[in-house]
């Protein structure tokens, strides 16, 4: 949803300046990265373990892959 927000205050961004950047370009990730520190980042469990979880999993789906 966050990201959805980000595209729309975006989109305003342009009506207001004038200016265009890509859609998942750095003014869409200045927005996101501020609406995710806001609203999400406080509110997620460590990431760390989290992480290493995610690179494991990875892993062994590269594995059965290969």
């Amino acid at each position: 949803m966050l990201h959805e927000i980000a595209h729309a205050v975006q989109f305003f961004s342009y009506k207001k300046t004038g200016t265009r950047c890509k859609p998942h370009g750095p003014v869409f990730k200045y927005f996101y990265k501020l609406l995710r520190q806001q609203f999400l980042n406080n509110k997620l469990p460590q990431q760390d373990p989290l992480r290493s979880d995610y690179e494991s999993y990875v892993q062994l789906l590269v594995k059965k892959s290969a």
